[in-house]
């Protein structure tokens, strides 16, 4: 799933029920043309992620909301702990079909799986009943195998890990993300003061793409398998907290204020 979109979807979510028209108005201000916006929402409702309850409005559905609850959630998994179960999912999707092969991999790399070898993937997170979810949808479930395993005589070891899910890359990105941020605050703490709502709008959509770029990239692995002093939960949490920041003092007599709401809900927190 792109960025865009889910940050799309998450606006459908907390806005109850929000018209197309309003979310191109917000997006055209972020140099989004009207078709982009309007092709986003017909994949999201060809997706199932949501769905029109009149001519020009949207609604989420229940599956929309719970992909949203399972990517965003990723990030608690930083103070999970990791009972050595892997999930390994096995590829035989002929080039046939080759859009649904790219679709499932897309899959995986969101829910944060590494490719072992060619067709091969693993997770050390339960994620497999989504992947077979995606792969039901795409008509490939025939070819898709999804099993766990433990890895007593051969464990992943850490240097492995670095290398499969390429946290190199992973941890200079949070280094951006991070200085990124760092030069935004004092334009929040600026904005919150003047209450500009719009201003706040496009900063509070800023900080959340950014957030569901790093939610859709990091894997979020089990901690002795991370560097020490792993720059990712660091840069999340202080970019969460940026989020709920503005969606606490963002202007309640605002139009927008409807599409406030904290990154981890108590709504959130139940799915």
């Amino acid at each position: 799933m792109q960025s865009i979109e889910k940050q799309i979807l998450h606006l459908v979510d907390v806005g109850g029920q929000v018209s197309a028209r309003t979310l191109v108005q917000i997006y055209t201000q972020r140099h989004y043309s009207e078709m982009t916006i309007r092709n986003n929402l017909s994949a999201l409702k060809n997706d199932g992620q949501i769905t029109n309850i009149r001519r020009g409005w949207y609604a989420i559905t229940a599956a929309g909301r719970q992909h949203l609850a399972d990517i965003n959630q990723k990030y608690l998994h930083y103070h999970a702990v990791f009972a050595g179960d892997w999930w390994v999912v096995l590829l035989r999707i002929p080039e046939t079909q080759r859009k649904a092969k790219v679709a499932l991999k897309t899959a995986l790399s969101d829910y944060g799986f590494a490719a072992y070898q060619s067709n091969i993937y693993v997770s050390p997170w339960p994620y497999g009943d989504e992947i077979l979810a995606v792969a039901q949808a795409a008509g490939v479930a025939a070819s898709v195998k999804v099993t766990s395993a433990r890895f007593e005589k051969t464990p992943i070891t850490p240097a492995e890990a670095y290398e499969l899910w390429h946290l190199s890359d992973l941890a200079r990105m949070y280094r951006r993300e991070l200085d990124w941020l760092r030069q935004k605050q004092p334009v929040l703490a600026n904005l919150l003061i003047a209450q500009d709502d719009n201003a706040l709008l496009q900063l509070y959509l800023d900080v959340g793409n950014h957030l569901n770029q790093m939610f859709l990239q990091d894997p979020v692995l089990p901690k002795r398998l991370l560097p020490r002093q792993w720059i990712g939960e660091q840069t999340l949490q202080a970019f969460i907290q940026a989020y709920d920041q503005i969606a606490a003092g963002f202007p309640t007599d605002s139009l927008n204020h409807k599409f406030m709401a904290p990154m981890f809900s108590e709504r959130q927190r139940m799915l």
